[in-house]
């Protein structure tokens, strides 16, 4: 993994790491290379007055993710959760030929989160793409919020 910092501001840092598929590639090949980044960026100074944020991950589970590829988006879902706040709501859609709603909006306490962080660990890849699919229900999602939900 390679890890470098660019400075943005006097002494405050936007870390960025990044994370291949696949350990080694060949120099001589062209291919298409799937990779992971990771911005951290400094904390805000008042987090507190951030407004809540409601977030629909819509995941491709199909049979062309399997592996790295699926590993490395369940990391990547795995660390959007633990930075969400009690006030933020999250909602997963999956989705390969079927589509599923995995869990609607809801609020990150801490027993949601473990809840969640159950069912992030729980996506296995599976058969044919239905991009068009998961993406509708992913709005709907959105579409269908209120206010307050659990």
């Amino acid at each position: 993994m390679a890890t470098s910092a660019v400075t943005i501001k006097e002494d405050k840092d936007i870390r960025i790491s990044c994370e291949c598929e696949f350990k080694q590639y060949q120099f001589d090949k062209a291919e298409d290379i799937w990779t992971l980044v990771t911005l951290n960026a400094p904390c805000h100074d008042d987090e507190n007055s951030r407004a809540p944020i409601d977030l629909v991950a819509v995941i491709d589970k199909s049979g062309s993710m399997a592996g790295q590829k699926l590993k490395l988006v369940k990391t990547t879902l795995t660390f959007m959760l633990q930075q969400l706040r009690e006030e933020d709501r999250l909602s997963v859609v999956t989705y390969d030929t079927n589509v599923h709603l995995d869990f609607g909006l809801m609020k990150m306490s801490k027993e949601n989160k473990e809840l969640c962080l159950d069912k992030i660990q729980q996506i296995r890849d599976g058969s044919t793409t239905n991009l068009s699919g998961g993406l509708l229900k992913g709005l709907d999602q959105i579409a269908s919020r209120t206010g307050e939900k659990k």
